[in-house]
């Protein structure tokens, strides 16, 4: 196992994680400090369907995304509505609220690293094309909470809200290098498909 560690701010949070790489598993955890007084709502509760049909929080998931030419980006963010097809619903995380406390989170990925998009999901006629990750980068999406923003506390999940009034939405990225070798990455090339 290899852990490769890294830091970064912005005007709003500190976010500092710890890249766990192992032949057949990365595991990021990671940890958040507010920067500020305010609440800070942090979309890292994503969900995902059950095989009953029903979306389930999934702790350790994340969105995965294949970006030129050798980074493959993690991320934990409200992903963009898809520009080639209607949607019935848009995908929206449920948040931590996080104020004046460390907030932590972990993902875990098997490898090689499969992309995700929540509006593509993978299906059995899918095609994948392989390439190696040289850097990896996390991405987490999150919200400054003001009066602007209703906080709606999911109903039988710890310390997960709904957020309504999402603007403005801002992203922190932490990208680090893989080491030697390099990370395996499946990549989607069946169409339509666009990248979280």
């Amino acid at each position: 196992m290899t852990r490769v560690s890294g830091e970064v701010r912005d005007s709003y949070i500190s976010l500092s994680a710890e890249f766990a790489f192992e032949a057949r598993q990365l595991m990021i955890q990671y940890r958040i400090t507010p920067l500020t007084h305010e609440k800070i709502a942090v979309f890292d509760g994503l969900m995902r369907f059950a095989e009953d049909g029903n979306l389930k929080w999934d702790p350790f998931m994340a969105y995965v995304s294949f970006e030129p030419e050798d980074t493959v980006a993690i991320k934990r963010i409200i992903p963009p509505l898809p520009e080639l097809k209607d949607v019935e619903f848009r995908h929206v995380p449920l948040a931590h609220v996080v104020q004046a406390q460390v907030h932590q989170g972990e993902i875990h990925l098997s490898v090689p690293i499969e992309e995700y998009n929540p509006y593509y999901p993978p299906y059995t006629e899918s095609i994948y094309s392989e390439a190696i990750a040289r850097h990896v980068a996390l991405i987490l999406g999150y919200k400054v909470v003001n009066e602007k923003v209703r906080l709606i506390k999911a109903h039988g999940l710890p310390d997960l809200y709904q957020v309504w009034g999402v603007e403005p939405l801002y992203q922190i990225r932490l990208e680090v290098a893989a080491p030697e070798p390099g990370i395996p990455v499946r990549y989607r090339i069946d169409e339509p498909y666009e990248r979280v």
